[in-house]
């Protein structure tokens, strides 16, 4: 058998054995992309959209469109789409800097990453960090997710904001799923009706619808 003719049969062998994994993958794919073209439909996507308006960035309709378009694919009242977020650290440090004020509480729910923890002030020295303006910051063993007691203490003094991340990051926790997390929710907002919770999604199952 020529080389050709065995590196062929291999091929078609694993294409037969992964079958069920590639199937899979077509399916979601054809999901997204008929999510995508519902939302493009539903907010009347042009190529209009595509071209720059002010300059200024007042009215500008081709961001408006973009962010109108994520929101209807994640099913949220509202996304901010911007280029000038530039990390995933500084998108969650605006939305909790959204939320708080010098004075506020912010609960986190086991160690965040490193890098939120600098902006958050747990680590280094940053002036711009929420402890260094004035935001009370707390963590929580990440064992509360398990045990709603260890939350009583804390959530009774009214915290602002909690925080959690699905990623277990560099420490050594199974991801939560989003099945716990809204158990969590529900808890808090049992709790405490008031409080905001900001939640990193990150890790998500590619699977997943």
């Amino acid at each position: 058998m020529l080389l050709n003719e065995k590196l062929q049969e291999i091929k078609a062998e694993t294409e037969r054995n992964i079958n069920d994994v590639t199937t899979k993958f077509k399916s979601l794919i054809e999901y997204n992309q008929g999510k995508v073209l519902d939302a493009f439909l539903s907010n009347n996507i042009s190529d209009f959209h595509f071209n720059p308006s002010t300059g200024y960035g007042y009215g500008d309709t081709g961001r408006d469109a973009l962010e109108m378009v994520f929101a209807h694919i994640f099913k949220t009242e509202d996304a901010l789409v911007r280029p000038n977020i530039i990390s995933g650290t500084h998108a969650i440090y605006l939305s909790l800097r959204s939320v708080l004020k010098p004075g506020d509480c912010l609960l986190t729910i086991g160690k965040p990453y490193d890098t939120l923890q600098k902006v958050i002030g747990f680590t280094g020295k940053d002036p711009l960090s929420l402890i260094n303006q004035g935001i009370e910051c707390r963590q929580v063993p990440f064992e509360a997710h398990y045990d709603f007691s260890l939350f009583d203490e804390h959530i009774k003094k009214c915290p602002k904001a909690i925080f959690i991340q699905r990623s277990r990051g560099y420490t050594l926790r199974d991801a939560l799923t989003v099945e716990k997390i809204k158990i969590l929710i529900d808890y808090i907002k049992e709790v405490s009706k008031d409080t905001y919770i900001v939640v990193d999604n990150c890790m998500e199952s590619l699977l997943k619808k």
